[in-house]
């Protein structure tokens, strides 16, 4: 029975050192400095990242010359989108898009079973209006 119980507790003191291993490292990575550009060059479409309490979305111009969105995402990209449209790339977990449409609608159950990865993920693509005057947005430089 003590070798069980040392196991036990050597296996949960392991998994302790490898999950403030991970964090660690990930705010190392996340904190080293990166070379770059300093600004956008001019004539470049701006991309955005737009966050909310528990979701951030890529936006990106719905008019780009070197994407046809509308070949990629014939139903949301079309045609007759204003020029000005941004698309909203946004990627998680299936079942809380499909039964979460507001936040009034999120059910234990289902939020649970999102962040423990037990269901299929989803890309959610939607067209939407320009950013650029959101507060919850960033212009995100890319080139």
């Amino acid at each position: 029975m003590r070798g069980a119980i040392r196991f036990g507790v050597r296996f949960l003191a392991a998994l302790l050192l490898l999950i403030v291993a991970y964090l660690i490292a990930a705010l190392g990575f996340a904190l080293w400095p990166q070379s770059g550009r300093t600004q956008q060059a001019e004539g470049e479409p701006v991309v955005y990242v737009c966050t909310s309490l528990a979701h951030a979305d890529i936006m990106m111009p719905s008019r780009d010359p070197l994407v046809d969105w509308g070949a990629l995402f014939p139903t949301v990209a079309r045609p007759d989108l204003p020029a000005e449209a941004y698309l909203a790339f946004g990627w998680g977990d299936l079942r809380f898009f499909r039964e979460t449409p507001n936040w009034s609608d999120v059910r234990p159950t289902v939020a649970l079973s999102a962040l423990a990865g037990l269901n299929d993920t989803a890309l959610r693509v939607v067209a939407v209006n320009p950013p650029a005057n959101d507060p919850d947005c960033m212009p995100l430089e890319v080139d």
